[in-house]
């Protein structure tokens, strides 16, 4: 792995850290109502691989039917995206190939903060 490859992996790491620390809340953990968790229904033991099957249907027999997805919002940036985006704390972080990072809203994908790391 490069140098500038390392700096980037660096850079992302430590952005990632940042946001998924920051709450964007003042109000204390006090002031919220209780509320009892609803518990999580069981884990089906027909989930033996990734996607559920052969067929990658990601479904569970019990499972209601979803509705097809849809594009909620699309972004121009300066090159492809290099990675999965990752989603933290209402932000989604997207890498390019040209060593760029960019910190978009999740609802709108406004940018809310871009860097661009150097020549790839």
């Amino acid at each position: 792995m490069g140098p500038l490859i390392r700096q980037a992996t660096g850079l992302l790491a430590l952005c990632l850290v940042l946001v998924a620390c920051s709450t964007g809340s003042n109000s204390s953990t006090a002031s919220r109502p209780r509320t009892t968790p609803t518990p999580s229904p069981p884990i089906s033991a027909e989930w033996t691989e990734y996607h559920r099957d052969a067929g990658r249907s990601g479904v569970g027999p019990a499972e209601p039917a979803l509705a097809g997805p849809r594009v909620a919002w699309n972004v121009p940036v300066d090159a492809a995206v290099y990675a999965s985006p990752l989603v933290v704390s209402g932000h989604v972080i997207v890498a390019t190939e040209n060593n760029t990072v960019y910190s978009l809203d999740i609802f709108t994908g406004q940018a809310i903060w871009t860097k661009h790391l150097g020549e790839p």
